[in-house]
């Protein structure tokens, strides 16, 4: 698994599921005590979180069925940067001193954030199936369980990070530079995002559409056995 994350690629997504994870993680945490200041019942806060939920549920299978047909990068970054965006609406942050907190613009930040969350966190995938390609991994149930395996260790790290590191913030600083704060941790990812896409176009020149069984790689060995012929193994067998 170690190997894996040699991949420029791999840390970059992973990256963008941590910083899209813990963007839920803190609004689980924080956003209902946010909403008190409007006096709102407990149908209405329900609806507001619902607006979240429903729209990601919605637009992640979309996302998943774009990423199969072609490049997820523009997903991922732009995903990223509409999360920002709406992160900065929501509290709105003080570094938009001409916005104040109202119920309609938190909607509207929601309404983003939605599939803004799952653009970002669906193509991931794919993004580490490409990254381990890349690295001479070839498909298979062991390198299923690998990417399966880093994919859910980085949404639950997220997760674990939002109130974590969310709520000391907004209990010091407020709920609106936390969620500044946020924001830049998913802009980071977005460039983060955009900067492996300009390395690997203008240097790495990877070939996506090969098909990965057809790929030599150095991870897949010939060694002779004892009754002449050759045998394969791959270093997935012994991790």
């Amino acid at each position: 698994m170690l190997r894996l994350l040699k991949s420029p690629l791999i840390l970059v997504a992973l990256f963008c599921v941590v910083m899209t994870c813990y963007t839920l993680g803190f609004l689980d945490a924080s956003f209902a005590i946010y909403l008190d200041q409007f006096k709102l019942s407990a149908v209405v806060i329900g609806i507001l979180f619902m607006i979240l939920s429903a729209l990601y549920a919605i637009s992640s299978p979309l996302f998943g069925w774009l990423s199969d047909k072609g490049i997820v990068y523009p997903y991922m970054i732009i995903g990223c940067i509409v999360t920002s965006v709406a992160l900065l609406l929501l509290g709105p942050s003080p570094l938009l001193p001409f916005l104040h907190a109202e119920i309609w613009l938190i909607v509207i930040s929601l309404i983003m954030l939605g599939p803004a969350v799952g653009a970002a966190l669906i193509p991931a995938l794919k993004c580490l199936y490409t990254g381990a390609r890349h690295m001479g991994f070839q498909d298979g149930l062991d390198l299923d369980g690998l990417v399966t395996g880093l994919l859910n260790s980085a949404i639950h790290f997220g997760f674990f990070l939002g109130p974590t590191i969310g709520s000391p913030v907004v209990q010091e600083y407020g709920f609106e530079w936390s969620a500044t704060l946020n924001a830049s941790f998913t802009l980071l990812a977005a460039i983060l995002m955009i900067a492996y896409v300009i390395v690997e176009k203008t240097c790495l020149h990877y070939d996506d559409d090969k098909n990965p069984s057809d790929v030599k790689t150095d991870t897949t060995f010939l060694t002779d056995a004892p009754d002449g012929h050759t045998t394969d193994t791959s270093p997935l067998d012994g991790e």
